[in-house]
Formats: C-alpha cells, sequence, structure tokens
C-alpha cells in the first residue's frame, strides 16, 4: 500500500496519480476525485431531465458514474481520465433516465388489489380469504 498524504498534499496529484492510489486501497484519493469532479458532474445532470425526480437524483447517478469511472481506469488506454469519466457520467445517468422511463414493470406499478375492489358497490371482496 502506498504512503499516506494528507487532504492538501492529494489536491495537488493528477487525476492519474489519485485514480492510482485509490484503485491500490487510498480511499482518501477517491474523496479528492469526487470533490473535484463534482461541479463537473452537476453541470453534466443539468443538461438532464427525469420526470418525478430531483435534479439532486440526477447529479446522483453522475456522482455514481464518477465512482465507475474511477473504478474501472485502465490508464494504458488510450484516453484521459477526464474523457473516460466524462463517458460513464453521460452513460450512467442515461441509463438511469431510461430504466426510469421504461414502461416494463408500469402493471406492477398500477396494479388494483382484488381485496380493495368490492362486489356491485359493496365493501364485500370478490375473493374472501381462506380459513
Amino acid at each position: 500500500m502506498s504512503m499516506r498524504l494528507g487532504s492538501a498534499a492529494l489536491a495537488e496529484l493528477s487525476d492519474d496519480e489519485l485514480v492510482a492510489r485509490f484503485q491500490s486501497g487510498d480511499n482518501d484519493s477517491l474523496d479528492v476525485l469526487l470533490q473535484r469532479y463534482r461541479r463537473f458532474t452537476r453541470a453534466k445532470a443539468r443538461g438532464y431531465f427525469l420526470i418525478g425526480a430531483d435534479s439532486d437524483d440526477i447529479e446522483q447517478e453522475g456522482m455514481i458514474g464518477l465512482f465507475k469511472a474511477v473504478r474501472d481506469f485502465r490508464p494504458d488506454r488510450q484516453a484521459s481520465f477526464r474523457a473516460f469519466a466524462e463517458l460513464c457520467i453521460t452513460r450512467q445517468i442515461i441509463t438511469a433516465i431510461k430504466t426510469a422511463t421504461r414502461q416494463k414493470h408500469q402493471p406492477l406499478n398500477q396494479y388494483v388489489s382484488f381485496s380493495s375492489v368490492g362486489t356491485a358497490g359493496t365493501n364485500q371482496p370478490i375473493v374472501s380469504p381462506l380459513g
């Protein structure tokens, strides 16, 4: 494991150095990267809208994408960390929006319980419990 640095010293490190430190087990490096990219993530999230969601919800999805970027970044690839992070943030936000708006679970979300519906205007359930 690498030597522990103070937060001021960590703030001076490059993105690649911070990512390498995090991938070696230094969680303080992750905190620095999350702070460093918070405004960038907020700016990316501002371009999206999700019915029933708060802008903070979309920003949170972006932060999840940023975490995945830090976790999965490989410096041997030909992309900078910033470019990779932007891609991961955008994909996470879009995936969250697609998941929230898809119609797959709509019948489950709009069901009516048989026991709450009475017969012919009465309060008696259509199906009575066994027992």
